[in-house]
């Protein structure tokens, strides 16, 4: 178990040495307010993303190790199975967690020359911005559910099935409220709002009917 997670941290730590350093640079000549609003926009969120990335990765990685490391220890009398087997589900999600930033870490790319497209970098910055955040929700969702469906019908323990998800879930949303999206909401401001009323049409015979709001970002 500590060889793995030394590994695991080592990988992490050799992931995020490799962060990129941005230097000041002047301004292009000539250069528009939206274009220096883009670059502002691009190079911070460049600058913060390996550091959200790398943060995260070895957050998940120690809280893994540490629920991992309690669960061989601690005595029996200390632990009940069914916590034990919970903190074993946290470690599982954890670690899945950490892999998924080091798998799959966000990149901003940011412009290189005067001539770059401002508007092509803004909209693959803000789409990879919101792809990870879709992903870290839709992963964490699924994570939590499977770790409360384990600990609920194979354990017969819902309560700390519950216990566990309510904390995964907690902690994605932490996860995705500090991930760099200065880009991200840049391009949906630029954009407009995009929001519209859909009919839902009644299916099978129930006579249920109406509008739904959709809204797209």
């Amino acid at each position: 178990m500590l060889g793995i997670s030394a590994a695991a941290v080592s990988i992490v730590l050799v992931l995020g040495s490799g962060s990129p350093a941005f230097a000041d640079r002047e301004r292009c000549a000539g250069e528009t307010a939206e274009a220096r609003a883009i670059d502002d926009a691009l190079i911070e969120d460049a600058r913060r993303a390996p550091k959200w990335t790398w943060w995260w990765s070895i957050g998940y990685v120690l809280a893994g190790t540490g629920a991992a490391l309690i669960a061989v220890d601690a005595p029996d009398d200390w632990l009940g199975d069914d916590t034990r087997a919970g903190l074993y589900v946290t470690a599982a999600k954890a670690y899945v967690g950490g892999l998924a930033r080091v798998v799959a870490p966000l990149r901003v790319p940011v412009p290189r020359t005067c001539g770059d497209d401002r508007r092509a970098l803004i909209e693959t910055a803000g789409r990879k911005e919101r792809n990870t955040a879709i992903l870290s929700v839709v992963g964490g969702v699924v994570l939590n559910t499977g770790g409360l469906l384990y600990l609920g019908l194979a354990r017969d323990n819902w309560r700390t099935g519950a216990l566990s998800f309510a904390t995964g879930t907690v902690v994605g949303l932490v996860t995705l409220w500090t991930i760099p999206r200065r880009a991200w909401r840049l391009r949906r401001v630029d954009r407009g709002p995009t929001l519209g009323l859909v009919p839902m049409v009644p299916l099978g015979g129930s006579g249920i009917g109406g509008l739904s709001l959709v809204a797209t970002w």
